[in-house]
């Protein structure tokens, strides 16, 4: 059980969800997965009411207004490991076939 550290789980098992479609508070949506993945964990019952019924802010009026935003992280460069040097053409045509046969999504624009 992932909850005591201990996962089973392969390559296949794995969903990477489109980051273009990701909506926050969906959690509701997959309840029996949530049922499943918290089974012996010590918190169980509290936290499947949270996905089950959400979160309650009471008091958040007296508080203020809250604005729901996306905001999408700033740009970052990351240099390439010196060990890569060697295979600079290998990696690079690597990366642009997966481009383009779609098994690498490529963020923002190419430079």
């Amino acid at each position: 059980m992932v909850s005591k550290g201990i996962a089973h789980a392969t390559p296949h098992d794995v969903i990477f969800r489109d980051p273009s479609s990701f909506a926050a508070g969906e959690l509701s949506w997959y309840q029996s997965y949530w049922k499943f993945i918290l089974l012996e964990h010590p918190k169980k019952d509290e936290n499947l009411s949270y996905i089950v019924r959400g979160v309650s802010f009471p008091n958040a009026n007296s508080r203020g207004n809250f604005i729901i935003l996306r905001v999408t992280p700033p740009a970052a460069f990351f240099p390439n490991s010196k060990s890569c040097l060697d295979f600079e053409e290998v990696i690079s045509s690597a990366l642009l076939d997966r481009a383009k046969n779609d098994s690498l999504l490529v963020w923002g624009h190419m430079h």
